[in-house]
């Protein structure tokens, strides 16, 4: 899996990310990216609809080259390294701290990135058959409704034969939160990602400044990793965290 994105993923992804998605603490949100891509009332056959494509394409092919830089060079952007925290109550009006749920902000070409390369290794180990056949978290062909179907399946089958069956469910609570980014990064590496993407990635993490957005705005302190506070977990709201996921949970089973 190359290390660079193409025009033609970075005008797929913006077209299928859903508008409301809160992105950028920067400013530059979802909005203006997918302004890129979207129709305009032109004619489509005048000379300006003409003019007005090729300076969409034009502009198009900077962000790209932009991104493919940063790939190339290793190199992670200032404004990537600004993450905005929010919190959000699993129940409503219950403000206790394990009862909150805390989602990433993060920069739109950024989380663009890591979703396009995350995406494209999933499918890739997908082919290859490198997934544990009873993960069917995220894969492309699996839906959530089998292993429910499974487990019926399972117990029926248990009643008919008059066997014995025990069961474990497990809750993987903030599972995203306890991702060591280190083992993140060996799996993605062991799966074919190219070393430059599993780099930016790691190092926009290491050097993150993760801020607290609340009803008064954004704060000006920060935290930020350490190594005597390491801050574990990709975090809820980045793109490749499922496919992390996906790649952790299936390897101790193999």
């Amino acid at each position: 899996i190359d290390g660079y994105i193409t025009t033609a993923q970075f005008e797929s992804r913006l077209k299928t990310w859903r508008k409301a998605t809160t992105t950028s603490p920067s400013g530059v949100n979802l909005s203006h990216y997918k302004s890129l891509v979207a129709k305009n009332d032109l004619d489509p056959i005048s000379v300006e609809a003409d003019i007005l494509e090729e300076k969409r394409k034009l502009l198009v092919q900077a962000h790209v080259h932009l991104i493919n830089y940063a790939t190339k060079h290793r190199h992670t952007y200032e404004r990537w390294k600004t993450i905005v925290n929010v919190m959000i109550q699993k129940e409503p009006g219950n403000s206790k701290i394990h009862r909150l749920r805390v989602i990433h902000i993060y920069e739109a070409d950024f989380n663009l990135l890591i979703g396009v390369k995350w995406r494209e290794l999933l499918h890739d180990a997908t082919h290859k058959n490198t997934l544990h056949p009873g993960q069917h978290g995220v894969r492309p062909g699996h839906e959530a409704t089998t292993p429910v179907f499974m487990e019926e399946l399972k117990t029926d089958i248990c009643y008919a034969s008059h066997k014995s069956l025990l069961n474990f469910d497990n809750d993987a609570t903030s599972c995203y939160d306890r991702i060591i980014t280190a083992i993140a990064s060996i799996l993605g590496r062991a799966n074919g990602l190219h070393r430059n993407i599993v780099f930016v990635h790691a190092r926009t993490l290491r050097e993150a400044k993760y801020k607290l957005k609340t009803l008064l705005g954004v704060s000006e302190e920060f935290y930020s990793h350490c190594k005597i506070f390491p801050i574990y977990g990709t975090g809820q709201g980045r793109a490749n965290s499922p496919v992390i996921w996906t790649l952790v949970s299936s390897t101790p089973f193999h």
